[in-house]
C-alpha cells in the first residue's frame, strides 16, 4: 500500500457562485460528469477516514485507507488529504472516523487538497453517487493502458511451473511479457520469487510456496515487499549494482542474490518502464513498506511503515536500549490533540489488544503534525501477537488506523536481536 501527502489547495472544480440544494452555497460545478471529475482530478477514489487531526486554523488533515481507486490512487493505500474544515458553504468537508467517502482532489505544485467542492457529488442524499460511480468504472475499464499482464493468481502460477537449477534467470510468460524468476532451496525446500510488470503499470510479485515478505537488505536497512502488495515489489534506489550489501531472503531465511538478482531486477524494472511508462528508479510517491533500520551512534533501531521515498512515516515499532520496552508511534492523533496531553494508545494484532498510556508530541514542522507515543514494558506477548497477524490497528481516542502487518511479522527477529528481548 502507499502514502501521499495532500496539502492544501483549492480543488480547480469551482467555477461559479451558485446554490444546488441542500444548502450547496459553495462555488461549485452545477452538473458534475464522470468524465469531467476524472479529467479536472489528480486523484479519485472511495475511501474510509482512518484518523483526522486539525494542523492549522480552519485545517484538518484526514488519513483515509483506499478501498477503491478511480485515477491515481490504488485501493489499500494510505491517503492524507487535507482540508477546510468550516462550514460547507465556505467550501469546509469534515470526514467522521470510519466513514467511508468518495471524494476528488487536485495536485499542484504545493500538494493536493479536498473541499466541498469535490465531495458533494458523491453525498448519498444527493442522488448523483450512483450513477457516477457505474460511469467512473466504465471509464476506467474502456481507458485502462497497461499492457496485457498476468494478476498475482496466474503469476504465481507461472513461479509454481518454474523449472531449472537455483539462481536468477529472465523467462516470458504465456503472453509473451519476460518475468524474472529466482528459485532457491531453503532448509530442503524449493521456493520461486517471480517479478513481472503487473496491471498497475508497475511490478507485481509472487512467492511460492506463500510467503509473509521477500526481504531485501541494502545499505539503508532491510527492507520486507510483501507479495499481496504488487505496486511494492520494486522500490526506488533499491536496485543499485554498486551496493554490496544487496541481500535476499524469504522471512529471515538466505535466498539466492548477488548480480544475478540485482540484473534480474533491473531487467524487469526497465521493461515495466518501457511498456507501462512506470518510472522505474524514481521515487514512487505511492509506495510504502515495512522498513527495518538498524541503531545508528547508541540510538534506537526502528521498524518503521512508511513512504521510503521521502522517509515520511503513519508508524513505527523501536526500543529503549537495554530496557524490555517496546516503543509504539503513530500519527493517528485525536481531534484537537495538544502537546504532552495524555492518551491511551491501543495496539490490536493477530485477536489480542493491548493498551498503554501515551503522550502527544506535536511537531512545528514536518510531513506529519506529530505522533502519539506509547511503551509497552515486557512485551513479549505483543510482539507474538504481531507474529500472527494480517492487520495492525492503533487507536487514540477518536483517530485510529490499520496498517497491513505481513512485512511487520518478517521483520521482527531483526528488531528482537537489536532490542535485546
Amino acid at each position: 500500500m502507499r502514502y501521499v501527502h495532500l496539502k492544501a489547495i483549492a480543488f480547480s472544480a469551482i467555477l461559479s457562485l451558485m446554490a444546488i440544494g441542500d444548502g450547496l452555497a459553495c462555488s461549485c460545478e452545477r452538473n458534475p460528469t464522470a468524465a469531467g471529475i476524472l479529467a479536472q482530478s489528480t486523484m479519485v477514489f472511495t475511501g474510509i477516514a482512518r484518523s483526522s487531526v486539525v494542523v492549522a486554523p480552519g485545517a484538518s488533515a484526514t488519513t483515509f485507507e483506499v478501498t477503491e481507486g478511480f485515477k491515481g490512487a490504488e485501493a489499500k493505500a494510505f491517503v492524507v488529504v487535507r482540508h477546510p474544515n468550516g462550514p460547507s458553504a465556505s467550501c469546509g468537508v469534515q470526514f467522521e472516523t470510519g466513514q467511508s467517502v468518495t471524494l476528488a482532489a487536485h495536485q499542484s505544485a504545493g500538494g493536493l487538497s479536498t473541499t466541498f467542492c469535490s465531495t458533494w457529488m458523491f453525498l448519498p442524499h444527493v442522488g448523483l453517487r450512483d450513477r457516477l460511480l457505474a460511469d467512473m468504472r466504465t471509464l476506467r475499464t474502456a481507458t485502462a493502458t497497461a499492457p496485457a499482464s498476468a494478476p498475482a493468481t496466474a503469476l504465481a502460477t507461472a513461479a509454481a511451473q518454474a523449472r531449472g537449477p537455483d539462481g536468477w534467470r529472465i523467462e516470458n510468460l504465456p503472453d509473451g511479457r519476460p518475468a524474472a524468476f529466482g528459485i532457491g532451496t531453503i532448509d530442503g525446500a524449493r521456493h520461486v520469487v517471480a517479478l513481472a510488470c503487473g496491471v498497475e503499470k508497475r511490478p507485481e510479485l509472487a512467492i511460492v510456496p506463500a510467503a509473509r515478505a521477500l526481504l531485501v537488505e541494502t545499505g539503508d536497512g532491510i527492507w520486507a515487499l510483501p507479495p499481496d502488495r504488487p505496486a511494492d515489489a520494486l522500490a526506488a534506489g533499491l536496485i543499485d549494482a554498486a551496493d554490496n550489501t544487496f541481500k535476499l531472503s524469504l522471512d529471515g531465511k538466505a535466498f539466492p542474490a548477488g548480480p544475478a538478482a540485482i540484473d534480474a531486477f533491473d531487467k524487469i524494472g526497465k521493461d515495466c518502464e518501457q511498456r507501462s511508462g512506470w518510472e522505474y528508479g524514481k521515487d514512487d510517491d505511492k509506495q510504502m513498506l515495512w522498513i527495518f533500520r538498524r541503531a545508528e551512534d547508541g540510538g534506537a533501531p526502528f521498524l518503521t511503515f512508511g513512504k521510503p521515498a521521502t522517509g515520511w512515516l503513519l508508524a513505527d515499532l523501536s526500543c529503549e536500549p537495554r530496557r524490555q520496552t517496546l516503543i509504539v508511534r503513530s500519527t493517528a492523533l485525536p481531534r484537537g490533540a495538544k502537546n504532552g496531553q495524555a492518551v491511551p494508545l491501543k495496539l490490536r494484532a493477530g485477536g489480542q489488544e493491548y493498551s498503554a498510556p501515551a503522550r502527544i508530541k506535536i511537531l512545528a514542522e514536518g510531513d506529519v503534525p506529530g505522533f502519539a507515543v506509547a511503551r509497552f514494558a515486557l512485551p513479549q506477548r505483543l510482539l507474538a501477537s504481531l507474529r500472527q497477524a494480517d492487520e495492525i490497528s492503533l487507536k487514540t481516542q477518536d483517530a485510529d488506523m490499520t496498517l497491513p502487518a505481513r512485512g511487520a511479522a518478517a521483520l521482527l527477529a531483526p528488531l528482537e536481536r537489536a532490542c535485546g528481548f
